[in-house]
This record gives structure tokens, C-alpha cells and sequence, in this order.
């Protein structure tokens, strides 16, 4: 991605009414850079003058502590593996699975299939519990 790719939506801002002003030509360049470089400040770009989305990887113990948050929202396991929540990450359905296969393989946490059938056995009862364990 280059500063260029960028210049098409930051124009839009001005029809969209979410600016003011038209900006020039100059104040566009600087903001699709500025945006650019603040992205790869945060890790979420690499690169210099071409920039490439770089891959995000959620820490363990932070999926495990979401696993538990959406296992006491939702009533299955299929439906924690599918929630939308997971997007926010960067995570689709299979990254999830990949990840519970992962853990489990490692004793963390404990996820079966069969078919259609899911099974998901985590370390605490609750978000809370698991946030204090973290803790000690």
C-alpha cells in the first residue's frame, strides 16, 4: 500500500461531509502518510515506501481469557468458534479452531470434535476466575 492507494478514500471525506474543507493536494499526501506511518508505529504495517499489512497474532493467554468471556455468553462451542467477535483480531472461524487445536494439544484447555459436535472444556469457570489465575 502506498500513500496514493489511500488519497481516493481521504477525498471521499469531504462528500461524505466528515471534513469540512476540501483538503489540497499537499494536506492529502501528508495525511495518507501520517496514516501510513502510524500504522506501521502500531505494528499493523511493515515496510517504507510500500507498506504490507503485517500478520497479527493474538497472545495465548489473551485468547484464552476471550475463550472464557464468549463461552459465558454463548451456549455452545460451535458458536464461540463462530462468534463475530473474533474479527476484531483478525480471526476467522478456522484461525479459532486452529488455535483451540493448538491449546489443547499443549493441555491448556481441552476442544473436541465429531461431525458436527464441539466440546470445549476450559481452564476456569468464569473470564474473572481466569483473570485472577493470571494474576497469581
Amino acid at each position: 500500500m502506498r500513500t496514493d492507494d489511500l488519497l481516493p478514500y481521504l477525498t471521499s471525506l469531504h462528500a461524505k461531509g466528515l471534513v469540512e474543507d476540501a483538503w489540497s493536494e499537499s494536506t492529502l499526501e501528508r495525511v495518507a502518510s501520517g496514516l501510513l506511518r502510524i500504522a506501521v508505529d502500531f505494528g499493523l504495517m511493515t515496510g517504507a515506501i510500500v507498506r504490507e499489512f503485517a500478520s497479527y497474532h493474538l497472545p495465548d493467554q489473551c485468547f484464552i481469557y476471550l475463550l472464557h468471556a464468549l463461552k459465558e455468553k454463548l451456549p455452545s462451542a460451535r458458536q464461540v468458534v463462530h462468534a463475530p467477535d473474533w474479527r476484531m483480531y483478525f480471526l476467522e472461524p478456522d484461525d479459532v479452531e486452529r488455535e483451540l487445536f493448538r491449546h489443547h494439544q499443549f493441555r491448556r484447555l481441552n476442544y473436541e470434535v465429531a461431525g458436527s459436535l464441539a466440546q470445549l472444556t476450559l481452564p476456569c469457570t468464569t473470564a474473572a476466575a481466569y483473570a485472577r489465575e493470571m494474576l497469581s
